[in-house]
């Protein structure tokens, strides 16, 4: 494994925080525009995460990074952002530096778990907690390494599961520009359409920011009456959709407008959005068929979407559930949305791709090996993931979720709340069964800030820095 060099790594955080020292000032601005006195705050904040990205950057000259030091770049850039946008919420909102770390990570990884109150909470920090998710959704990382690194080997080192999957453009830096825009203009058109159905400007901007983030965030309670309202709930329901698909599928889709064969071509060789759909389908059906009291058939399909899409909004609290609707909305969040979004999970992609394999290897079995030999070369043209690395990253998920629902089970809590929580941690989800609350011990809050860090990072960059560090001290 190739060295670990902690000043390219550092040069690479600083470019995140270059990046993230833009998102500080752009919520001072919005201070201004509330009439509230946080300018000082965000500014400051801003000024110093700016003045610290430069300094790591400079004096380091462009090098090529390693494997290793991708994931350490990634693994160290979330601790870190989320440790500064933890400072917001201890000024201003009066929460302990663990509560306040809590919620900037929920918000940096697009979870969506809350210990606050939103109606108790200022327009700029309404703001300011869908902005983490905003830019927690783009990858901040991989927007930082395409805008900022003059180098084109780290975007591709960083960027290659997600070009690989969808194959759409050739340059990473052009892929990046496409997703920039598609996200800013959905982004946008949610805000407007939102605003059009009778929220207010505050509100529609925060669902737009969390919705296409698929991170979870609301501006209010969730049993509030705004997502019931039958024409938010749809734009929502929508929007969390959105999110949820490969962003270059949609400038495809543009590009090729007019022309039915090729946006067929384009859906045929991305069967995730369809997929995503036919998961849903079920899932709708089953709650439908055995609706809680107060539930309609749009809160069935909303809570649906909600998980699939590992966004997180709910309109009614989840503590009604039946068992077997609990273990369903599990298996859906768990597998989560496309890759190439702002979901989480393990990603549709997986899920197809270890059937192909799977189908591959009973082939091999139940028939001659001079029928199974060129469906096997079929396969591994076609396979565009390593098998063993595939099942690998499945098998953590797996094992993760399995001793953290052994540890709360432990701590007290009921099995089914804490393998309900923990999955919605580990996928990025963010609905609740009620565990998570302000009343957790500060164990618990130190695992799910573990769960939601790893979970968005999908372990393996985790895994590559924890690995280089032992090594180095041998």
């Amino acid at each position: 494994m190739d060295t670990l060099r902690y000043r390219v790594v550092f040069k690479y955080i600083g470019g995140v925080l270059l990046v993230t020292s833009g998102a500080y000032l752009f919520s001072s601005v919005v201070s201004i525009l509330a009439g509230e006195d946080f300018i000082l705050h965000f500014l400051g904040l801003s000024l110093a995460t700016f003045l610290c990205g430069w300094y790591l950057r400079k004096g380091v000259p462009e090098r090529a990074i390693e494997r290793v030091e991708v994931g350490a770049v990634a693994a160290l850039s979330f601790l870190v952002v989320s440790f500064l946008s933890a400072l917001p919420f201890v000024l201003i909102t009066g929460l302990s530096p663990l509560d306040a770390w809590f919620e900037a990570m929920s918000g940096v990884t697009t979870t969506g778990f809350s210990l606050l109150t939103p109606e108790n909470l200022p327009r700029t920090m309404l703001f300011f907690r869908s902005l983490l998710q905003w830019f927690g959704g783009l990858g901040f990382i991989a927007l930082t390494v395409t805008l900022l690194m003059v180098s084109g080997r780290p975007a591709v080192v960083m960027l290659k599961e997600d070009v690989q999957e969808g194959k759409l453009v050739p340059r990473i830096t052009a892929h990046m520009r496409i997703v920039f825009v598609t996200y800013l203009i959905f982004t946008i058109a949610a805000t407007t359409a939102l605003w059009l159905a009778g929220l207010d400007i505050v509100k529609s901007v925060c669902y737009a920011l969390s919705g296409i983030s698929t991170g979870g965030f609301t501006p209010e309670t969730p049993s509030g009456d705004m997502l019931q309202r039958r024409a938010v709930s749809v734009i929502v329901l929508f929007v969390m959709l959105s999110g949820a698909v490969n962003f270059v599928v949609y400038y495809r889709i543009w590009k090729e407008r007019g022309e039915g064969s090729s946006v067929a071509n384009i859906l045929r060789d991305n069967l995730q959005p369809l997929v995503l759909l036919s998961l849903v389908v079920p899932l709708f059906l089953l709650f439908a068929l055995s609706l809680p009291d107060g539930w309609t058939i749009l809160d069935a399909l909303f809570i649906t979407f909600s998980a699939q899409t590992t966004t997180g909004f709910y309109v009614h609290p989840l503590v009604g559930l039946g068992p077997h609707l609990m273990s369903l909305l599990v298996v859906s969040m768990f597998i989560g949305g496309c890759m190439g979004s702002t979901a989480g999970g393990i990603k549709i992609y997986r899920v197809m791709e270890s059937a192909r394999f799977i189908n591959s290897y009973l082939v091999s079995r139940l028939y001659p090996r001079e029928k199974v030999l060129p469906h096997h070369r079929r396969m591994t043209h076609e396979g565009r993931e390593d098998p063993v690395g595939l099942f690998s990253l499945i098998l953590i998920y797996v094992i993760v979720i399995t001793f953290a629902t052994i540890y709360l089970i432990w701590r007290g809590y009921g099995p089914l709340e804490s393998l309900f929580d923990v999955t919605s941690a580990v996928s990025t989800v963010g609905l609740t069964s009620g565990l998570v609350s302000p009343d957790m011990g500060w164990d618990v809050k130190f695992l799910f800030i573990g769960l939601m860090w790893a979970g968005r990072l999908e372990f393996i960059p985790i895994v590559l820095w924890l690995y280089a560090t032992i090594k180095a001290t041998e």
